[in-house]
């Protein structure tokens, strides 16, 4: 049984994507993206601790929240960046600031490993989409981690 598997059962669903998104819907999230963030940095100095890397194409990823009545639900997310103390990325629904999530990413030695961290913020974006921004409870090296478009093997997709 892999870890992925034991994951998932722990937590007793299917992952849901809360997105439903088309491709060309969501290249156009990733470019009003980029357009605000052009906007922001031209306007105000850039004040963060690490480097975003943008994620041009989705990185697909799964993420385990835990809300204030202690259950908890697992979700397909694409994240559009994500830097070594955090990451962003669009959820079909708000997600209140301070909930808590493990988010599972394939690391190059060690396969899926688990990075918890907080939601810090989650602005709406448009049409029942939001931005979510997720600091890391640790700083990790992404050079370790596989980003590619989809974080999960053929395996993981068909299980999500």
């Amino acid at each position: 049984m892999s870890r992925r598997t034991r994951w998932n059962e722990s937590v007793g669903r299917k992952p849901i994507d809360t997105l439903r998104l088309t491709d060309a819907e969501w290249l156009e999230c990733l470019a009003e993206i980029k357009h605000q963030r052009e906007t922001e940095f031209a306007t105000h100095s850039n004040t963060r601790r690490h480097q975003r890397q943008d994620c041009d194409l989705a990185i697909i990823m799964l993420a385990n929240m835990f809300c204030a009545d202690g259950r908890r639900q697992l979700y397909t997310i694409r994240t559009f960046d994500i830097s070594a103390s955090g990451m962003g990325f669009l959820h079909g629904s708000y997600v209140y600031p301070d909930t808590r999530l493990e988010l599972l990413l394939k690391h190059q030695e060690y396969g899926w490993k688990k990075i918890s961290g907080k939601v810090v913020r989650c602005d709406y974006f448009r049409n029942m989409v939001h931005q979510i921004g997720v600091a890391f409870d640790e700083e990790h090296n992404l050079e370790n981690y596989l980003l590619t478009e989809s974080g999960l093997g053929p395996d993981e997709q068909n299980a999500a």
